[in-house]
C-alpha cells in the first residue's frame, strides 16, 4: 500500500482498505461504517478554524483516528490490529490528544473539571467531618440518656421499695 500511495498510509487509509469490499468499495459492516462516519465527523470538527481565524486547523489523521477508536489497547488499534507498530510507535499514542485548537479547549475543560473535582472533594471531606461530629454528639447524647434512664429506674425502684415497705408496715393510710 505504501508503494501505491507513495507514502506511508494513515491509519484511516489502512482501516478503509481493510474494511471495504475490493469489488465495489462499500464498507463491509455497520461497526466499520460507524467508525468511518465518526472519523469523518471528528476530523471535520477538529479542522474547524479557531475563533477569529478563517484558516482551517491542521489535523493529523493518525491522531484523529486513534482518538476516534478509543486509543491503543493491548498494543492494538481497532481496525488496524497489530499492524500499528509497522507504521508508528505505539507509545506516541498512549494518552495524547491531537495538537489542535480543540486540544486547548479540552485542556481548559479538563482543568475546570479538575478544579471542580477538587472543590467537590473538599466539600465531601467537610461533610464527612460534620457527619463525624454529629455522630459523636449523638453517641454522647445516647450515653447521657442511658445514664438518666438508669438513674430514673434506680430512683423508681427506691420509691417502690419505700412504698412497699411502708405498705407492709401499715403506713399506707397516710
Amino acid at each position: 500500500m505504501e508503494q501505491s500511495l507513495g507514502k506511508k498510509p494513515t491509519y484511516y487509509e489502512l482501516f478503509i482498505r481493510n474494511h471495504t469490499k475490493r469489488s465495489d468499495g462499500l464498507i463491509i459492516n455497520e461497526k466499520a461504517k460507524a467508525v468511518n462516519d465518526d472519523f469523518i465527523r471528528l476530523r471535520e470538527d477538529m479542522s474547524q478554524p479557531e475563533e477569529g481565524s478563517s484558516e482551517p486547523q491542521p489535523v493529523d489523521d493518525n491522531e484523529v483516528f486513534v482518538q476516534n477508536v478509543g486509543g491503543v489497547k493491548k498494543s492494538r488499534l481497532y481496525g488496524i490490529g497489530s499492524k500499528i507498530s509497522t507504521y508508528c510507535s505505539i507509545a506516541s499514542f498512549s494518552g495524547t490528544s491531537p495538537v489542535t485548537g480543540h486540544s486547548h479547549e479540552l485542556e481548559d475543560k479538563l482543568q475546570l473539571m479538575q478544579e471542580e473535582n477538587n472543590l467537590l472533594s473538599d466539600q465531601f471531606k467537610d461533610l464527612q467531618d460534620q457527619h463525624q461530629k454529629i455522630q459523636e454528639k449523638n453517641e454522647k447524647m445516647q450515653e447521657k440518656m442511658r445514664k438518666q434512664m438508669q438513674e430514673m429506674q434506680r430512683h423508681m425502684q427506691e420509691q417502690m421499695k419505700s412504698q412497699l415497705a411502708a405498705f407492709f408496715r401499715g403506713d399506707n393510710d397516710q
